[in-house]
């Protein structure tokens, strides 16, 4: 049905990507297929698959590991999504660890949320759960004009609602956003 053939060789510089654009005509389940044409993989990277638009039956979906760029940078602060009602985190939520190992996200935050701009439909994805971290940092550094950027990440992780287990955790981080109550002389 699609192909790409962006041959690579693994030399410095090379970005290993190959890119298929197709619009599948009905929904069924399709193979792909990737060849190693010159038998010189060496077999320990990892494969990462996206699918924009798609709908992925949940027993090929797999979460861990599935945070992207930048989000996996030492430096972002990575949020991930919850339903609002349930703290259920959401199917398309990217979870860590990182390739080096690192517990990422490092908060999640509501999802699936009404408000002005969108109503009547709801504001879905991180695109919904990222504002209210960025919202609550905003609203930290006002009370705390002194914080760093890291202080911020800190007190907003140390108030968050553990979910998931043991926190920190690849899937929900520290866990959900909860300002609270301020607390003195933070």
């Amino acid at each position: 049905l699609a192909k790409a053939e962006d041959f690579q060789t693994g030399q410095p510089g090379q970005r290993p990507i190959e890119l298929i654009f197709y619009q599948f005509p009905v929904a069924d389940t399709y193979l792909l297929a990737v060849q190693n044409r010159s038998g010189q993989a060496r077999g320990d990277a990892t494969f990462d698959l996206f699918v924009y638009n798609g709908q992925i039956p949940p027993q090929f979906r797999v979460g861990q590991a599935s945070l992207g760029t930048p989000a996996d940078a030492r430096v972002a602060f990575a949020v991930g999504a919850v339903h609002w009602s349930t703290d259920a985190l959401e199917p398309y939520s990217s979870q860590g660890p990182t390739a080096d190992g690192r517990v990422k996200p490092e908060l999640v935050a509501p999802s699936a949320v009404t408000n002005a701009s969108y109503a009547p439909s709801i504001f879905d994805g991180t695109s919904a759960a990222t504002p209210h971290v960025a919202g609550a940092a905003a609203l930290t550094l006002q009370a705390f004009p002194h914080f760093s950027p890291a202080d911020i990440g800190d007190c907003l992780q140390n108030r968050a609602e553990q979910l998931g287990g043991a926190a920190p955790n690849n899937q929900f981080g520290a866990g959900r956003l909860n300002l609270g109550e301020p607390a003195a002389g933070e």
